[in-house]
């Protein structure tokens, strides 16, 4: 026989059961010896647990449990900032290595260097020149073709963005606090 499905009436609540449930449990636990044990066994349980007072933690108990658990918070934190610049110098330093790796040819003559610097210099200003000179001409027809209420609005749209960028990066970063 099949004890499972009265088993799993016995722990609902009495007022769960539909009518034909209930019947169907009072029969089958003036049956069945074991079911009828774990019945009672329920019941004094349960009985137990209203009967007994509930036991208050000891004075303290929560101030003890909040600075235990900010101190941790605390060094979790700690070795995640020891963790974070430890990677970053180590990074550096492998990245410091691989620079002087590659300019070591350059480093030999001076000049060298100076004039690959000039000229990367000028490059550099003559690619943001060009990038100009092509950038303006779609500035000014886009300030024509956009009306004034959509530049507003888009602007408007990229400033709530960036707000809620930093607010979840804050709230994602920032540890969570437990308070009382």
């Amino acid at each position: 026989m099949n004890h499972q499905i009265y088993q799993d009436w016995l722990f609902e609540d009495a007022q769960d059961l539909s009518p034909l449930q209930a019947q169907s449990l009072q029969q089958h636990l003036e049956a069945c010896e074991q079911c009828r044990s774990l019945s009672n066994a329920w019941h004094e349980l349960e009985t137990t647990l209203e009967r007994d007072e509930m036991l208050l933690p000891a004075p303290g108990f929560t101030l003890r449990w909040q600075k235990r658990l900010e101190d941790s918070q605390r060094r979790i934190y700690r070795q995640q900032v020891v963790r974070s610049l430890s990677l970053i110098i180590a990074g550096l330093a492998l990245l410091a290595g691989l620079m002087l790796a590659g300019l070591w040819p350059w480093l030999r003559s001076p000049s060298l260097l100076f004039y690959t610097w000039v000229y990367r210099v000028f490059s550099i200003y003559t690619f943001a020149d060009a990038l100009r000179n092509l950038a303006s001409p779609l500035m000014n027809f886009s300030t024509r073709a956009v009306p004034l209420a959509a530049m507003v609005f888009g602007f408007g749209f990229l400033c709530e963005l960036a707000v809620l960028w930093v607010v979840s990066f804050r709230l994602l970063t920032n540890p969570r606090r437990i308070t009382l």
